[in-house]
């Protein structure tokens, strides 16, 4: 097996890698590192950022590693900022800030050896499956077969860094109830179970009690109290493996035990025992899946192996809090919680970044009652506070601000009340911003008093929250600081873990959707509109002559009409609609409980808006048109593969059809024909494509 190696300086290898027969291949330029990538089968790559331009390589790298596969193992040292993923985008790895010593090339190592090896059999058996292919009428059974195989390595591989990844968001998560909380947030999406909790077992009642639900009204099971400790449901519990509670006739197993500690209020079906060591610390309970199927052995195997990564973050934060917290910080943790419980019941949305933001802004406002209140993120890149969503404001200017039609002003770090919040990361409470110097008023605020607070999460700031104006008149109090502080607390972890996932299915130009996460949503909006029966329709839609704009106006200009067209898009759907990035200049927006001819209003209200936006160059405004195809499930397509066929056959007619019109599946009439303008149009390249 071979390893390229990219160094300033020879890396001293520890034995281990000679014992496993590794072949290095040392570079001290990123170009002899990418020869080496090209013409040698490079499993392994070790990367030193001591090197000359240091992290400025690892785009190049990355760019090496697109059509390989498998991909290489990448071990990053001295990657002192940002994140591997950032690099290297699907390319499995590590990255570490410590320089390459023989120990962190022996961690390495022993991080990559799983991977390879899983690797090394799926490689084994796709050419074992090639093989086969060539007879494929005699041992087609058999190649089906080994593409079973080979799915579920894959899967495997697929698990393996999930929970290497859960393991690691987990450990980095403070707090009990946010871990908890976030725990059962990736049970529930994993599986899209109706519901789940979590029970921690309480020494001093020496029973299990609820610490975090989902899917379940928190006042109903706030009050189970579940004490066992003999008989075959203790023996189940303290065995550690998940069991179903419910049997084949649907009937809860121990109904007597279940009904008589009100347990049947959890509404599960899969139970998973929590175990560190040989002690039983907490139970996972698990409801059913949308389709009914109970979880099978693989299905159990997993989450006891996810149930077992928490177990020991879940353990290790109840630990530390029995440990640090003195008597006087519980009993304010306890009023903040008290104050708080309708925070943290609103922040279960660690998925929907806008969604978390106008909750917590929301709860802002109630618990100090403030006239007005704005959230702002910072940009770490330009280093500014950057306003996300307002309240207060006339409800058109907060509509326009809240959905990103309008900028606000932005604020460098260190300058005005929110710029020098977040650069010394401490609140600050000015009662009388007249007599303060750091607060700008154009006149037009009517701000009386404000307070502002930071967003602290890792020892970070993310952002600020400013209330402003209490709606009874009277001036903030030391109180409302703790409660805001308390408050801000709880929601930047909330926000931290928002981002991470907005930032992991958004496409970085368009700001839309990734095209995995347009297919893995088209996938549960089929399966919600079978499951009861409601239609929901797919539009394509492709820029017109977008490969004239970057011939002529150069690839920037080709990513401005990206942006243009994305906003328009953005601005145009519904709440409830799906918009992606498909793939290069073609986009998709999944409509939930759409037919085709609502679908078709909708695209033809893009349609429409796209040609009558027009995008700034340095020869003038362009004009911009597109061609959409609509396609609506089951009219169309009674499967996720043939809805988009469909619908982008659509696109092609229409495209085909004189372009800057929508068409729909099945033969319907085209839309109206392209309008003239006065605007600047690329120049016509006869037999272009696009």
């Amino acid at each position: 097996m071979k390893i390229a190696i990219l160094s300033p300086e020879p890396l001293k290898l520890p034995t281990v890698y000679e014992d496993r027969g590794l072949e290095p291949l040392a570079s001290r330029d990123v170009s002899s590192l990418l020869d080496t990538l090209r013409s040698n089968d490079v499993r392994l790559i070790l990367v030193d950022l001591a090197v000359k331009d240091g992290p400025s390589v690892l785009p190049r790298i990355a760019q090496a590693l697109t059509a390989t596969d498998p991909k290489p193992f990448v071990a990053l040292f001295g990657l002192t900022s940002g994140r591997l993923s950032s690099y290297n985008g699907d390319v499995p790895g590590v990255a570490y800030p410590e320089p390459a010593t023989e120990e962190m090339l022996s961690q390495a190592l022993e991080e990559a050896l799983p991977y390879l090896r899983l690797m090394d059999q799926v490689g084994a058996l796709r050419d074992e499956a090639r093989r086969l292919g060539a007879d494929l009428a005699e041992s087609n059974r058999a190649v089906e077969s080994r593409e079973e195989k080979i799915a579920r390595l894959e899967k495997r591989v697929f698990d393996f860094f999930t929970l290497s990844q859960v393991g690691k968001a987990l450990a980095s998560i403070q707090g009990l109830h946010e871990l908890a909380r976030v725990f059962l947030s990736m049970v529930k999406e994993i599986y899209d179970s109706r519901n789940c909790a979590l029970l921690l077992y309480d020494e001093k009642r020496h029973a299990f009690v609820v610490e975090t639900v989902l899917g379940l009204a928190p006042e109903t099971v706030s009050q189970i109290v579940f004490s066992i400790s003999e008989g075959l449901f203790w023996q189940l519990l303290n065995a550690g493996e998940p069991f179903p509670i419910i049997d084949s006739q649907g009937s809860y197993r121990f109904e007597q035990l279940i009904r008589r500690n009100q347990l049947n209020l959890l509404e599960s079906e899969l139970w998973v025992p929590l175990r560190v060591k040989n002690s039983l610390v907490g139970l996972l309970t698990i409801g059913k899946k949308p389709d009914g199927v109970p979880y099978n052995n693989e299905e159990r195997s997993y989450i006891a192996q996810l149930a077992n990564q928490a177990t020991v973050a879940l353990e290790a934060a109840r630990l530390n809090i029995q440990k640090e917290i003195t008597a006087r910080e519980l009993a304010k943790k306890a009023e903040n919680l008290s104050i708080l419980y309708s925070v943290s019941k609103a922040m279960n949305f660690f998925n929907d970044l806008k969604r978390v933001l106008n909750l917590i802004l929301d709860k802002a406002v109630d618990a100090v009652g403030a006239q007005k209140a704005s959230l702002m993120l910072l940009n770490e890149e330009s280093a500014e506070l950057v306003v996300n969503v307002v309240r207060g404001v006339p409800p058109d200017v907060e509509h326009r601000i809240n959905s990103g039609e309008m900028e606000c002003a932005k604020i460098k770090l260190g300058e005005g009340i929110a710029g020098k919040v977040a650069s010394t990361r401490k609140y600050m409470l000015v009662d009388d911003v007249r007599q303060s110097g750091d607060f700008a008023d154009t006149g037009r605020s009517f701000v009386d008093n404000i307070l502002c607070v930071p967003l602290i999460t890792s020892d970070e700031c993310i952002g600020v929250i400013n209330v402003t104006n209490k709606k009874n008149g009277e001036k903030f109090t030391q109180d409302d600081v703790e409660i805001m502080m308390t408050l801000a607390g709880q929601a930047a972890v909330t926000i931290y873990n928002a981002k991470l996932y907005y930032l992991a299915i958004t496409d970085g130009l368009t700001q839309l959707h990734i095209h995995r996460y347009f297919q893995q949503r088209l996938k549960e909006e089929i399966a919600r509109a079978r499951r009861f029966r409601h239609p929901v329709s797919l539009v394509m839609l492709d820029i017109d002559h977008f490969k004239r704009f970057n011939d002529t106006y150069g690839h920037q200009q080709g990513d401005l009409v990206l942006i243009t067209v994305a906003r328009v898009i953005r601005t145009s759907i519904r709440e409830v609609d799906i918009a992606a990035r498909y793939g290069g200049e073609e986009f998709s927006v999944i409509c939930p409980e759409t037919n085709r001819e609502e679908a078709a209003i909708l695209a033809e209200r893009l349609r429409q808006r796209v040609e009558e936006t027009s995008v700034p160059s340095a020869a003038g405004p362009l004009s911009v048109t597109i061609s959409l195809g609509v396609a609506s499930f089951p009219t169309d397509g009674a499967t996720q593969e043939q809805l988009i066929r469909i619908a982008d056959t659509a696109l092609y007619e229409a495209k085909e059809n004189g372009r800057n019109r929508v068409v729909l599946a099945a033969s319907q009439p085209p839309g109206p024909p392209p309008v003239a303008t006065a605007k600047i149009e690329p120049p016509d390249l006869e037999g272009e494509p696009g």
